[in-house]
Protein backbone atom coordinates (compact mmCIF):
# COMPACT_ATOMS: atom_id res chain seq x y z
CA UNK A 1 0.00 0.00 0.00
CA UNK A 2 1.51 3.52 -1.21
CA UNK A 3 1.56 6.60 1.52
CA UNK A 4 -1.32 8.30 -0.84
CA UNK A 5 -3.34 5.28 -0.58
CA UNK A 6 -2.59 5.07 3.59
CA UNK A 7 -3.62 8.40 4.06
CA UNK A 8 -6.78 8.04 1.94
CA UNK A 9 -7.59 5.72 4.10
CA UNK A 10 -6.93 7.21 6.95
CA UNK A 11 -8.99 10.18 5.94
CA UNK A 12 -12.35 8.10 4.87
CA UNK A 13 -15.14 9.55 6.57
CA UNK A 14 -16.97 6.28 6.18
CA UNK A 15 -15.14 4.53 8.97
CA UNK A 16 -16.05 6.84 11.38
CA UNK A 17 -20.07 6.37 12.27
CA UNK A 18 -19.16 6.00 15.71
CA UNK A 19 -18.32 10.38 15.63
CA UNK A 20 -21.58 10.93 16.18
CA UNK A 21 -22.42 9.34 19.55
CA UNK A 22 -21.57 11.76 22.67
CA UNK A 23 -19.68 12.52 24.55
CA UNK A 24 -17.11 10.55 22.17
CA UNK A 25 -15.28 11.88 19.12
CA UNK A 26 -13.22 9.67 16.62
CA UNK A 27 -10.08 11.34 15.26
CA UNK A 28 -8.22 10.86 12.16
CA UNK A 29 -5.50 8.97 13.69
CA UNK A 30 -5.79 6.13 11.45
CA UNK A 31 -7.76 3.98 13.99
CA UNK A 32 -11.40 4.48 14.04
CA UNK A 33 -11.32 3.89 17.81
CA UNK A 34 -13.72 6.79 19.89
CA UNK A 35 -11.64 8.94 22.25
CA UNK A 36 -12.97 10.87 25.15
CA UNK A 37 -12.18 14.61 25.86
CA UNK A 38 -9.30 13.18 28.10
CA UNK A 39 -7.59 11.76 25.63
CA UNK A 40 -2.99 11.99 25.42
CA UNK A 41 -3.58 12.33 21.65
CA UNK A 42 -5.13 15.32 21.58
CA UNK A 43 -3.67 18.82 22.07
CA UNK A 44 -4.43 20.70 25.37
CA UNK A 45 -6.53 23.24 23.47
CA UNK A 46 -8.64 20.52 22.01
CA UNK A 47 -8.93 18.65 25.36
CA UNK A 48 -10.05 21.93 27.27
CA UNK A 49 -12.75 22.84 24.29
CA UNK A 50 -14.21 19.09 23.87
CA UNK A 51 -14.45 19.08 27.60
CA UNK A 52 -16.92 22.39 27.27
CA UNK A 53 -18.51 20.79 24.31
CA UNK A 54 -18.99 17.43 26.57
CA UNK A 55 -20.38 19.81 29.78
CA UNK A 56 -22.96 22.04 27.48
CA UNK A 57 -23.98 18.69 25.50
CA UNK A 58 -24.94 17.11 29.04
CA UNK A 59 -26.05 19.65 31.29
CA UNK A 60 -27.03 22.72 29.00
CA UNK A 61 -28.73 21.31 26.24
CA UNK A 62 -31.08 19.50 28.16
CA UNK A 63 -32.33 22.13 30.35
CA UNK A 64 -32.84 24.51 26.95
CA UNK A 65 -34.26 21.62 25.05
CA UNK A 66 -36.56 21.28 27.65
CA UNK A 67 -37.62 24.97 27.67
CA UNK A 68 -37.60 25.03 24.40
CA UNK A 69 -38.87 21.92 22.27
CA UNK A 70 -38.48 21.85 18.55
CA UNK A 71 -35.21 20.07 18.37
CA UNK A 72 -32.11 20.61 16.39
CA UNK A 73 -32.48 21.54 12.53
CA UNK A 74 -28.92 20.09 11.74
CA UNK A 75 -27.94 16.64 12.40
CA UNK A 76 -25.69 15.94 13.57
CA UNK A 77 -26.27 18.38 16.36
CA UNK A 78 -23.88 22.20 16.36
CA UNK A 79 -22.21 20.23 19.35
CA UNK A 80 -21.74 17.20 17.78
CA UNK A 81 -20.69 18.93 14.67
CA UNK A 82 -18.21 21.30 16.56
CA UNK A 83 -17.07 18.05 18.65
CA UNK A 84 -16.35 16.28 15.47
CA UNK A 85 -14.70 19.41 14.10
CA UNK A 86 -12.26 20.10 16.58
CA UNK A 87 -11.40 16.43 16.95
CA UNK A 88 -10.45 15.94 12.68
CA UNK A 89 -9.36 19.94 12.24
CA UNK A 90 -7.63 20.90 15.19
CA UNK A 91 -8.94 23.65 18.06
CA UNK A 92 -8.70 26.55 15.14
CA UNK A 93 -9.91 25.52 12.23
CA UNK A 94 -12.49 23.29 14.20
CA UNK A 95 -13.83 26.34 16.09
CA UNK A 96 -13.92 28.23 13.26
CA UNK A 97 -16.09 25.58 11.33
CA UNK A 98 -18.68 25.44 14.56
CA UNK A 99 -18.81 28.91 14.53
CA UNK A 100 -20.00 29.17 10.72
CA UNK A 101 -22.52 26.12 11.73
CA UNK A 102 -24.00 27.69 14.50
CA UNK A 103 -24.41 31.14 11.95
CA UNK A 104 -26.38 28.74 9.89
CA UNK A 105 -28.69 27.99 12.13
CA UNK A 106 -31.52 30.44 11.92
CA UNK A 107 -35.43 29.83 11.17
CA UNK A 108 -35.09 30.17 7.51
CA UNK A 109 -32.32 27.61 7.29
CA UNK A 110 -33.52 24.10 5.56
CA UNK A 111 -31.56 22.45 7.95
CA UNK A 112 -30.99 18.32 7.08
CA UNK A 113 -27.61 16.37 7.19
CA UNK A 114 -24.85 18.59 7.44
CA UNK A 115 -21.39 16.66 8.08
CA UNK A 116 -17.79 17.99 9.29
CA UNK A 117 -15.87 18.15 6.10
CA UNK A 118 -13.00 15.63 5.57
CA UNK A 119 -9.28 16.65 6.90
CA UNK A 120 -7.26 17.33 3.53
CA UNK A 121 -4.69 14.70 2.43
CA UNK A 122 -1.39 15.55 2.35
CA UNK A 123 0.09 15.27 -0.91
CA UNK A 124 3.56 15.14 0.43
CA UNK A 125 5.34 12.00 0.34
CA UNK A 126 7.92 11.02 3.22
CA UNK A 127 10.22 8.71 0.73
CA UNK A 128 13.86 9.48 1.06
CA UNK A 129 15.89 9.72 -1.87
CA UNK A 130 17.47 6.59 -3.39
CA UNK A 131 21.34 6.10 -2.60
Amino acid sequence: MTHIESEAERHDTSLNDARLTPPHVVALTGATKPMRANSKQLAPAQVVLLAMLDFYRRWLSPVIHSLKPGGCRYVPTCSEYASTAIAIHGPLRGVLLASWRLLRCNPFARGGLDQVPPAPISRHLHNEPLP
